[in-house]
């Protein structure tokens, strides 16, 4: 029989998950900030429009 593994074990598994995901959401953020001038130009719309639906 096996013992489960120490609680702290798991508290640093949840840490690095709920850190994953910031960052990627962080990332993600960013590359469509950087990437809204193409796709305003693509769509033939304006800044307040894609702001707009952004949000």
């Amino acid at each position: 029989m096996t013992r489960p593994p120490p609680a702290d074990h798991y508290k640093w598994v949840v840490l690095a998950v709920t850190t994953i995901g910031v960052l990627m959401f962080a990332i993600d953020g960013t590359v469509v900030i950087l990437a809204l001038p193409v796709i305003i130009v693509d769509l033939h719309s304006n800044l307040v429009n894609m702001v707009w639906v952004l949000m």
